[in-house]
């Protein structure tokens, strides 16, 4: 198993693009994309525009030029690179490069706004703890988060396995552990946390049936599991997890699975760049525990179960609304059910 970076090169990049850096940094943009004959274009709280201290675009030869500070010697495509005080993950390919911020450190618990609730996670001792949302919502760096926390809180090795490293996780009082693995090599990787001497694990995406069976194996033999999956929901989640593992999967579920948090970001009502996090919280308890053991109840029972809690998703966007952080008509867009959002929202 290779990594896919050198923890870093200090050699500077081109002045031109360290300018575009130290820019992007100051602004808290979390990439930068580079083409040939089109402006720098980048990415901040979500929003995709062009870099508007310099609209011109770039010519051919600072791309080229950009693209040999990345990969000096061309057998590489991507590294981790360190410019403007920051670390980058940089991509080099033939029409350009890309380069995306790891953050120095996780964002603190508080900044985040996620419900008390959620930083209890970090109390288990052992299963499964999943992060579910859309690409951008926020998952990396909630999970990034509850590591710091359970780093700081306890004493224990961490594993994290990731692509790219989208963080740095400080020790605390464990020893932490992080490994830029490529998506191919994630399944050897869990396979071998599992004959190492790890307490608490965090796989950055699982995506295929394999993910979904060593993360469960890994939570079943002791360890504290921490993962993401592209899903809208909790009842989504185990939907993805039961379909692509074998038989014992809905087994291994039902007794290993302790908590998803499904959230995702809404931009403010008088601020478009800042975003405020709605979401769904599901704690595995005794009744939740008997719908996900293999019977002949359907996982679609979870529903009014989750639904029934003080963390729905209806009553977080209620509260962002009556908070004034976003407006009526972006939480109906984002309800599942616009009518009980109605009936929620008008309640005393």
């Amino acid at each position: 198993m290779q990594p896919t970076a050198e923890l870093g090169t200090t050699a500077g990049p081109p002045s031109w693009l360290a300018a575009v850096l130290a820019a992007a940094a100051k602004d808290y943009a979390s990439d930068v994309h580079l083409r040939p004959g089109r402006p720098v274009w980048i990415r901040r709280g979500g929003d995709f525009s062009v870099w508007e201290e310099d609209e011109q675009p770039v010519s051919e030869d600072a791309v080229a030029a950009a693209r040999r500070w990345i990969c000096p010697d061309s057998a590489s495509t991507v590294r981790t690179v360190i410019a403007a005080g920051c670390r980058w993950r940089a991509l080099s390919f033939r029409a350009g490069a890309v380069l995306r911020r790891i953050e120095a450190e996780p964002p603190v618990f508080e900044q985040l706004g996620l419900p008390e609730v959620v930083r209890d996670f970090t109390k288990f001792s052992s299963g499964l703890v999943v992060v579910a949302g859309e690409t951008g919502s926020g998952k990396s760096s909630t999970i990034a988060s509850l590591l710091a926390e359970t780093a700081a809180m306890k004493q224990c090795h961490i594993l994290t396995i990731e692509d790219p490293l989208e963080h740095v996780i400080p020790d605390g009082r464990s020893l932490v552990t992080q490994q830029e693995v490529p998506k191919e090599c994630h399944e050897q990787a869990l396979e071998e946390a599992l004959r190492a001497d790890i307490d608490v694990v965090m796989l950055g995406e699982s995506r295929l049936p394999a993910h979904f069976e060593l993360c469960l194996t890994l939570a079943a033999t002791g360890h504290l599991v921490f993962t993401t999956i592209h899903a809208s929901d909790a009842l989504e989640v185990c939907e993805r997890i039961v379909s692509g593992t074998r038989a014992s999967g809905r087994s291994m579920l039902s007794a290993t699975l302790r908590a998803v948090l499904s959230q995702r970001l809404i931009p403010s009502r008088v601020n478009p760049r800042k975003r405020y996090c709605a979401t769904e919280v599901m704690v595995v308890d005794s009744g939740i525990k008997a719908v996900l053991r293999p019977s002949k109840e359907d996982l679609s029972m979870l529903r009014p179960k989750i639904d029934g809690t003080p963390y729905s998703l209806l009553r977080s966007l209620a509260a962002l609304v009556r908070d004034g952080k976003i407006s009526e008509e972006a939480a109906m867009a984002e309800s599942p059910d616009p009518e009980e959002f109605e009936k929620i929202l008008r309640a005393t």
